[in-house]
């Protein structure tokens, strides 16, 4: 992508007005943009948390290569969640909108963008240059916590162990 783009939700790309980034995206976390459809199948409970536990899996142990790949899957797997926990997984992200991040590499704000809110997340780098992050819910005692040499990653892993709480 060229220089001072900016790629926003709505996969509009514009000039930033900051000449020291070569993107930014915006996301007003509008309902309407829900990437999510009551009409889809769920995936059955079991399944489905089976499908986290791998994915989390995977993303502890892959590279920087496939971080695009397990953004794509954990989107997808959004989608699928059974009816309980839509509502906690909804995403305010379209999947057009996904797919434009993840051609700009944005791949830490597709990261992010798992977590609407109630969800919650902090994201540290540690001196070793690991990143740690924590997320939770404001409707859930449960904490998910994820460390990798990515911030995407540690998000990610942080996603899914906060998921995977909730069995």
């Amino acid at each position: 992508m060229p220089q001072n783009q900016t790629c926003d939700i709505d996969g509009k790309l514009k000039k930033s007005p900051r000449p020291d980034y070569n993107y930014e995206l915006t996301n007003s976390r509008d309902p309407n943009l829900s990437s999510m459809s009551d009409d889809i199948e769920p995936l059955e409970p079991t399944l489905w948390f089976s499908q986290i536990e791998k994915l989390v899996h995977r993303a502890s142990k892959s590279g920087d290569a496939q971080v695009d790949t397990l953004l794509r899957r954990a989107m997808h797997l959004t989608t699928l969640a059974p009816r309980p926990l839509r509502d906690t997984v909804r995403t305010f992200t379209n999947e057009d909108s996904i797919e434009i991040m993840l051609d700009c590499k944005a791949f830490a704000s597709v990261a992010m963008a798992l977590m609407p809110p109630p969800m919650t997340f902090t994201l540290k780098q540690m001196k070793t240059g690991a990143y740690v992050a924590s997320v939770s819910s404001s409707i859930s005692v449960c904490r998910g916590k994820g460390k990798a040499s990515t911030a995407e990653q540690a998000l990610l892993i942080g996603w899914g162990s906060f998921l995977l709480e909730l069995r």
